[in-house]
């Protein structure tokens, strides 16, 4: 059978780097990347793999937040320019940045009841009693996701998304070589 491989874009960026008063700006940056036109769909990319049964994955930590695209070896031609397009080649628009805003306040709200989240901000908090943004969670709160506008996530992904902060990942099935051509 085939094998799978999973392509990741990782970037430096990630809650510590919230402007002042806009915490969660990174995370909300997360889900609008995955995000097409209107809420209730995809970016269009995926769409176009969502048939070879490929899924995306995020995930927005302290430091980095991650993108990535899970599929067959086979289809590692057309994952690659997909998880590109994705990463670089955002689709913003007022209406699915409004539409996304109560998921993510949902999503908050989810966290605060979570007990391995509790654990981990106690936890930061005696680890590093002088670096607040540890002990905070990287979601914001539900006012500071109130006040992320559009522009404050251009802006944010201007400043951050740029190759000089990016990895790219390849793993499994895939040899290098192939990976480089």
């Amino acid at each position: 059978g085939s094998e799978l491989i999973t392509v990741e874009f990782a970037f430096r960026v990630g809650a510590i780097h919230d402007p002042e008063g806009f915490d969660g700006t990174a995370h909300f940056l997360e889900h609008m990347l995955y995000k097409g036109p209107a809420r209730d769909e995809v970016h269009p990319k995926l769409k176009d793999l969502a048939w070879r049964a490929v899924l995306g994955q995020a995930c927005t930590t302290p430091f980095l937040t991650r993108y990535g695209l899970t599929g067959l070896a086979e289809d590692f031609c057309e994952i690659l320019p997909a998880l590109y397009s994705i990463c670089f080649k955002p689709i913003f628009t007022t209406g699915n940045i409004e539409a996304e805003r109560p998921i993510i306040i949902q999503e908050l709200a989810q966290t605060n009841v979570d007990r391995d989240n509790e654990f981990r901000l106690w936890r930061n908090e005696q680890l590093y009693p002088n670096v607040s943004v540890l002990a905070r969670s990287n979601c914001g709160t539900k006012e500071s996701i109130k006040r992320i506008e559009i522009q404050n996530l251009i802006d944010f992904f201007n400043w951050y998304y740029a190759f000089k902060n990016a990895v790219l990942i390849v793993a499994g099935g895939l040899s290098h070589e192939r990976v480089l051509e």
